[in-house]
Order: structure tokens, then sequence, then C-alpha cells
């Protein structure tokens, strides 16, 4: 079920009244044709006793994928005709700190099983992502700008087009952002990530906007993106003299990440 994906970036202009096009990267490399897509941590409200989780990603199509919470079987969902399937489960009796094993499997035509696997952890009244944005400066664009809502893509959304030298304006917001220490966009390619930090208080309220390049690099095209979020010590964290960090057990277990890393706040 492993397989390669090539792709490029390239760079649309015009010179001389021509229009012109040449590619400047290309990336390839290797894939799962099965995957697992859900979040690392999941908010609920004391007194809830359930708390529903979105499983989704890519696996064969035609065939069905078999979910898994804690070794029993929750759910299976058909895989559509572009590889694609989503669904929704329930984590029962959520606790905070809570962890939960969720499992897929996938049976191929030659009877070869294929499983993965993610932890998630329930936290009560965590932080948890509510919009995210990114308005982009381009030609292509009516009006020279456009902005795209990431997070509640219909799946309509094919490309983005990038203006070398544009800064990347991405806009993040939370529920319960109070125990928020600081937010990164993560990009991703060819086994490399650059970050962009998502500072506070800045052009829209109550969001981490940021207003720069991955990395520092203007010429950096994006890869697959990721949020990331560092949770806010409480007064039990200890600093020394050399800035070594002490951490209390609940400050260990709240350096969860979303995406695929979360760094504790030193």
């Amino acid at each position: 079920m492993d397989g390669r994906i090539n792709s490029y970036a390239v760079l649309n202009y015009e010179k001389d009244g021509v229009s012109q096009s040449n590619i400047i990267g290309a990336v390839s490399e290797n894939c799962t044709c099965l995957t697992l897509g859900c979040n690392d941590d999941v908010s609920y409200e004391k007194g809830e006793d359930s708390v529903s989780v979105e499983v989704k990603g890519y696996g064969i199509s035609g065939k069905n994928v078999e979910i898994y919470v804690d070794g029993e079987l929750v759910k299976e969902v058909l895989v559509s005709k572009t590889g694609k399937y989503s669904t929704d489960i329930t984590l029962d009796y959520p606790e905070n700190f809570k962890n939960y094993t969720v499992k897929i499997v996938s049976v191929e035509k030659s009877g070869k099983e294929t499983e993965l696997s993610k932890q998630i952890t329930t936290i009560e009244n965590g932080p948890k992502l509510s919009d995210v944005s990114l308005y982009i400066e381009a030609h292509d664009y009516k009006d020279g700008h456009k902005t795209f809502d990431l997070l509640k893509n219909d799946g309509t959304l094919k490309y983005i087009t990038f203006q070398a030298g544009k800064p990347y304006q991405f806009s993040i917001q939370y529920e319960n952002a109070d125990k928020i220490s600081r937010v990164f966009v993560i990009s991703s390619r060819g086994g490399y990530s650059r970050k962009l930090e998502a500072k506070s208080g800045m052009q829209i309220k109550n969001a981490y906007v940021t207003n720069g390049f991955f990395g520092n690099d203007a010429s950096y095209v994006p890869g697959t993106l990721s949020i990331e979020y560092v949770a806010k010590p409480d007064g039990g964290t200890q600093v020394d003299e050399e800035e070594n960090v002490t951490l209390t057990d609940e400050e260990k277990l709240q350096s969860r990440k979303i995406g695929e890393k979360r760094r504790q706040n030193r």
C-alpha cells in the first residue's frame, strides 16, 4: 500500500508582455495509501459523558476501513472512489488527560492487512481550534487578493496561488485561548519542517495572526500545513538561573501536539 507522490512548485510570471512558466521546485516523496487523521487532543466540557471526534484519511477505493477504540470495533466506513474516507466516532466517559488508542484496519485484495494507530487525549475545557483562514495577495485574484477558509474547506479547494515576496497572513482562532502561550503554523516538505509564529493582539481581535515567511525565507513554497500551540505553564513551573525548566506532572501532559509536535514553553 505504498507509493510515491511527485509535487511541483511552478512560478508563473510575465516578461516583455509574454507569459512565462518555470518549475522552481520538485519533491518526490514516499506515501502510504492508508492514512489516519484526527486531532491529538480533544476538548470536552465538565459533565459530558462522551465526546465526538472526526476520523479521516486515505485508503483503497471501494474498501472498508475498520475503526477501533481501545481494541473495540466501533465503526466501519467505505472509502470513496477518490480514495478518501471520513466519519465521526465517540469517545465515552472522557476525563482530564485520559488517553484513548484509535486504530484503523484495511484489508487489500491479496488479503494483506494494514493497520495504523494513534493516541488521542481528552482535556477538560482545553483549547479548541475554531477558525483558520489565509489571506493571500497575488495578481491571479480579483482585486489582487483573496481569503481562504482552511478549516471549513469542503474539498473544492484545489490549489492556492502564491506571489513571490508576499508574506503569508494566517488568522487562527481558538476556544479557551486563555490556556495558550504561543501558536505556530508548521509547513512540512520532503521530510523537513519550517515554522511561522502567529502573534496575538494584531489586526484581528482574539486571533493569532502571522505576517511573514516560513523560516524567514521569502522564496519557500509551503507543503503540508499544521497548527501547533504551546500550553501556558501554571504557577508550578520552575525556572532556574540557567533557564532550565522543571515542569509539573500536569504540564508534562499538557505538552501535547496538534499536527506533528508541540513544544512546552521555556
